[in-house]
Parts: structure tokens; C-alpha cells; sequence
């Protein structure tokens, strides 16, 4: 069983990756502009958004539909549910079963326990 607070954590790099991106995009920016930037930023952002990016490559594509249109484009759960052609219940399953997948990748082995 996944903790919740696992969850909540995989929700959170989801959300701030649409983030991160920019900011990777903007020292990449300033390093072709050959303006002062310190590259273990760089490095660090491009660490953050890499387990994110490998996470939604590697699920299947409804699961990974899903959680773009929900943490990456900000859409609503009743959005998204009409998009997709949803019930409530096979949409939270749905969105369940797409963040307990990604949490290996985002959370890493080590950051989900499977044991009760």
C-alpha cells in the first residue's frame, strides 16, 4: 500500500515541474547569452525535472494524459473527467493508478514503501 503522503509528495513535483522547466530554460538561456550562471543550478534543476519527465514518458498513455492535463496544464478533476469520458470513481482510480506509478520514478525505490 502506498502512504498517502507519498502521494502527496508525487502531486508536488508534478506540480512544480511546468516550473522547474522554465527555470531550466531560462539559465540555459542566460549561459548562451554568456551571462554569469552557476551550472550546480542548473544541474540541480535539471535533477528535479528528469524523474518527472522519465515518469510520464514511461506510463501508459491515458495515465500519463491524465496527469499532464491535471498538474502540468492546471486543468480541473471535472475537466479532465469530461475529456476523458469518466465517472468520478473511474476518474479518482484512474489518477490514483497514475501517481502510484510515477511515485517510483519521481520518489525514487527507496521512497516507496510496499509493505503495510
Amino acid at each position: 500500500m502506498i502512504h498517502k503522503d507519498y502521494l502527496r509528495a508525487v502531486e508536488q513535483a508534478l506540480k512544480s515541474f511546468t516550473k522547474v522547466v522554465k527555470e531550466i530554460e531560462k539559465i540555459e538561456l542566460m549561459i548562451e547569452n554568456h551571462s554569469p550562471v552557476c551550472n550546480l543550478d542548473l544541474l540541480l534543476l535539471k535533477a528535479k525535472a528528469q524523474p518527472v519527465k522519465e515518469a510520464l514518458e514511461a506510463l501508459p498513455q491515458d495515465l500519463s494524459h491524465l496527469l499532464r492535463e491535471k498538474y502540468l496544464k492546471g486543468r480541473s478533476d471535472k475537466d479532465i473527467q469530461g475529456m476523458m469520458g469518466l465517472s468520478d470513481r473511474a476518474y479518482y482510480r484512474k489518477r490514483n493508478k497514475a501517481l502510484i506509478h510515477a511515485a517510483i520514478f519521481i520518489l525514487g525505490p527507496f521512497g516507496v514503501d510496499t509493505e503495510n
